[in-house]
């Protein structure tokens, strides 16, 4: 009579089945994380450019930062802060 018992084979078939779908599973959560985190950046961008934008027409004045970001601003080298290049630096170095 055979024993009800998983054997050594079987029981790695599993274990490499587990490890394959972990492998597979790995870089999906981590785009997902990365996609969460840019999501919940340009949401916070669009409430900051509200905020400003209310504020200059309640007051019809131009914002004082605006005139010292000017040149952070229009600088080629700087990337969106929600963007990443693939070292994980939102800034561009070339």
């Amino acid at each position: 009579m055979r024993s009800k018992g998983l054997t050594l084979v079987e029981l790695l078939t599993v274990i490499a089945i587990i490890v394959l779908i972990i492998a597979f599973l790995i870089p999906v959560i981590v785009e997902i994380r990365k996609r969460g985190y840019e999501t919940t950046c340009l949401a916070n961008l669009r409430q900051l450019h509200i905020a400003f934008t209310t504020y200059l027409q309640d007051y019809d004045a131009e914002a004082s930062h605006q005139r010292q970001l000017w040149r952070y601003i229009t600088d080629k080298r700087l990337s969106m802060p929600c963007r990443h290049n693939k070292r994980g630096s939102s800034y561009d170095r070339s």
